[in-house]
Order: C-alpha cells, then structure tokens, then sequence
C-alpha cells in the first residue's frame, strides 16, 4: 500500500511538473519569434552615461543565422554569417567572425531590443528599435 501511496505521489508531480515545462519552452519559442527580425542600434550606455550609437544593423534571422551590418560612417571588414541562440529566457549568443558574444536581455518586446554585456570594467548596454 505504501509503495502504492509513493508511486500515485510521484506520477502526481511529474504531470504537475510537465505544464510548467511546455509553458516555459513556450515562452522561449515566442522570445525567437520576437528576436527575428531586423535591429537598428538607436542608443548606446556605457556605464549609464549615453555614447553615440554608431546606427549599426543586427539580424536576427528565423533559422538562427546573424548578420551584423556596419553603420553608414563606420570601417568595417564584411564577414559571413554567424549564429544566434537563446541560452536562457534572458540570455542572448551570438557567434560572429571569431568572436562569441552574450548578452543579457534588458527588454524586449516587438518595437524594442536592449542587451547589456560587459567590456572589462564597464556594463555597456545597446539600445535598439526594430526595423
């Protein structure tokens, strides 16, 4: 009977247990619907002080490629295509000639992308709008 009580409890959990997970990985698919798309660097703080937002692209595309596209006055050398992924709810990769970028999500939602990283010392935090 005991073993019975224990089994019931267990089987009890696990279909309490497996909503939670399928609303989370639900979360996570409409946090990529809403990441896909093209980003428009508006601001830029570093360390809370606003610094001048070169205008750089950052796409974000459906099959998790990404393109960083440079700003109109700024030397850039092109590169392939590189990757996305979300490594938590709030947490951001990105993989793009050589280097391997993550982020912290500030906000998102459909007009707005803000990521914050660090860079030595400072806490840099790009503010972006959505094309």
């Amino acid at each position: 009977m005991n073993k019975i009580i224990k089994l019931s409890f267990l089987l009890g959990i696990g279909f309490c247990l497996l909503p939670s997970a399928c609303v989370k990985e639900g979360d996570e698919d409409g946090r990529y619907k809403l990441l896909s798309r093209t980003w428009i660097e508006t601001k830029i703080l570093t360390n809370g002080q606003s610094a001048v937002a070169p205008g750089r692209q950052h796409i974000f595309f459906s099959n998790l490629k990404y393109r960083r596209i440079c700003a109109v006055n700024e030397n850039c050398i092109p590169a392939p295509d590189g990757d996305w992924s979300l490594l938590t709810d709030s947490t951001l990769q990105t993989v793009f000639n050589t280097e391997i970028n993550i982020y912290i999500i500030r906000k998102l939602d459909n007009a707005n992308l803000w990521l914050e990283y660090k860079s030595g010392k400072n806490k840099i935090q790009l503010q972006m709008q959505s094309r």
